[in-house]
């Protein structure tokens, strides 16, 4: 693997947005010396990318506190955390005491087909767009500080 100019052959299993979120980290190498320095260097990224770093998608929650059904915990303290930043400067917060969002019920890179949903024949047809936490298994969030909602397709993985 070089830099940002090597073509990666992703596996299914895999997703785009982690290659994009490695190679664009500190710490990327332009080189690997041997497989085990890439072994290694992935090792560590996706402990960080599932323990670390906090995800929009999941309303700011890692992955692992999703999974590790620890979101609920983590969002009353953050609203905790926020109320009490309220009570000690009201004059912040325009809109009122703000309160943290929740994360989706489902989160997928490829979610499965609809019931009664057809696969798309021909490769211009696209499948429908994921709605609002459906039978679909898609799950739409809201923005943060009022961004314009967004359909989250990360995948929580271990």
């Amino acid at each position: 693997m070089r830099g940002a100019h090597t073509s990666l052959i992703i596996k299914e299993d895999l997703h785009p947005a982690h290659f994009k979120t490695l190679k664009y980290r500190p710490g990327f190498p332009d080189r690997f010396g041997v497989i085990e320095d890439a072994r290694r260097h992935c090792g560590d990224f996706f402990d960080w990318y599932n323990t670390d770093h906090h995800h929009s998608g999941l309303a700011m929650l890692t992955p692992h506190d999703v999974h590790h059904g620890l979101a609920k915990e983590r969002t009353t303290k953050r609203a905790a955390v926020l109320a009490a930043a309220h009570l000690a400067h009201p004059e912040r917060f325009v809109r009122g005491v703000p309160v943290p969002h929740s994360p989706p019920r489902e989160v997928w890179i490829n979610p499965p087909p609809r019931r009664g949903a057809t696969t798309p024949t021909l490769p211009s047809e696209t499948p429908p767009a994921l709605g609002v936490a459906d039978a679909g298994g898609g799950a739409e969030v809201q923005g943060l500080g009022g961004a314009a909602p967004v359909v989250c397709t990360e995948e929580v993985r271990h």
